[in-house]
């Protein structure tokens, strides 16, 4: 941005990068573009596969930014809106008049396997470098959590058990009772009677 007119210290030899109207501004004596996240994005934790999970959110910040759109790439299993209610897509593209900007960004999370989706959402734009979101969350396929006490008030023909379902796990459950046997510590389904509640 300076020129002494003296060619051997005004230029330098490099290697050519074409430019066009959609390339990094380099305005002499002004400030450069910069991209910000100033709240960041909660952890979804454990959920479902095959479940919505959300939203969460957090917000991007900008100064001096060009009036490119600022884009919100795609990280498998997050979709992203910039309102809590409104279409959830797999990218964004936000338009904004440059300068400053701010824009909650809300974020739903899908797994669709048994896997983590631990990632970094990529936000670029307004000239400005881009910028990562770190985002983590983990599909999970758990089963419903069962535990039993001592049976009591046995007869001949009756007894009373005892039993609770301390977790329903991602699947729903259809029906749940007891099995009993002849035979002590018999396979499940091996029984010789099953009460259904």
């Amino acid at each position: 941005c300076t020129d002494n007119n003296v060619n051997a210290t005004d230029f330098t030899a490099g290697t050519v990068t074409p430019r066009n109207t959609a390339s990094t501004l380099n305005v002499c004596g002004a400030a450069s573009p910069v991209l910000s996240i100033s709240s960041s994005l909660a952890a979804f934790g454990n959920v479902c596969i095959n479940t919505i999970a959300g939203p969460n959110s957090f917000t991007i910040s900008g100064s001096n930014l060009t009036t490119a759109n600022v884009d919100v790439a795609a990280l498998s299993g997050y979709t992203y809106s910039t309102t809590a209610g409104g279409t959830y897509t797999t990218t964004l593209s936000i338009t904004q008049a440059g300068g400053t900007f701010s824009q909650q960004v809300f974020v739903k999370f899908t797994p669709v396997a048994v896997q983590t989706y631990n990632g970094n959402i990529a936000v670029a734009g307004g000239g400005a470098p881009s910028y990562s979101v770190a985002a983590s969350g983990s599909g999970v396929n758990t089963a419903a959590s069962v535990t039993t006490g001592a049976a009591s008030a046995i007869t001949q023909n009756t007894a009373t058990a005892a039993g609770n379902i301390t977790a329903t796990g991602c699947s729903a459950i259809t029906a749940y009772g007891i099995e009993y046997s002849l035979t002590n510590g018999f396979a499940n389904g091996s029984e010789i009677g099953r009460a259904h509640v």
